[in-house]
């Protein structure tokens, strides 16, 4: 025993019970910022493709590009280009190349619900009635 009671820096059970909980808190703080860092860049396996737009009917970065109901990319950059229409960058999985084609279209997904609240307008992909030739990275597809 000290002879005095008070030690300025002496730790007792309590205060490692809180600073192991305080650590493990920021730890797991740091995780939730770094995991989805380390999924956007396991994404980087897309293939990019633009079309041109005479306005941007809503159309934002990371919008929904879907293909029959399924998400299959989104929308990565949307600027002016020098004669004036929207040039809309879009990455698509390459998961689903084998239905990029020729024929394909984009279409403006105008439906009301609540990925539209929530999303902003996406872009649907729609496939023509023949199979065309495949499309190679940056690609345009007519809108």
């Amino acid at each position: 025993m000290t002879a005095s009671a008070y030690r300025p820096f002496a730790v007792s059970n309590k205060d490692r019970i809180v600073g192991f909980f305080v650590i493990g808190s920021l730890f797991i703080f740091l995780l939730g910022f770094i995991i989805p860092m380390v999924r956007d860049l396991a994404d980087d396996d897309s293939i990019n493709f633009y079309t041109r737009l005479d306005q941007t009917y809503g159309i934002a970065p990371n919008a929904i590009v879907s293909l029959k109901g399924v998400n299959v990319g989104a929308v990565q950059t949307v600027v002016l280009s020098d004669d004036g229409s929207v040039r809309v960058g879009i990455a698509l999985s390459d998961a689903y190349a084998q239905f990029y084609t020729s024929d394909l279209t984009l279409v403006i997904d105008s439906e009301i619900g609540v990925n539209s609240i929530l999303n902003g307008s996406g872009l649907l992909l729609q496939p023509g009635s023949s199979p065309g030739r495949p499309l190679v990275d940056g690609a345009y597809i007519e809108a």
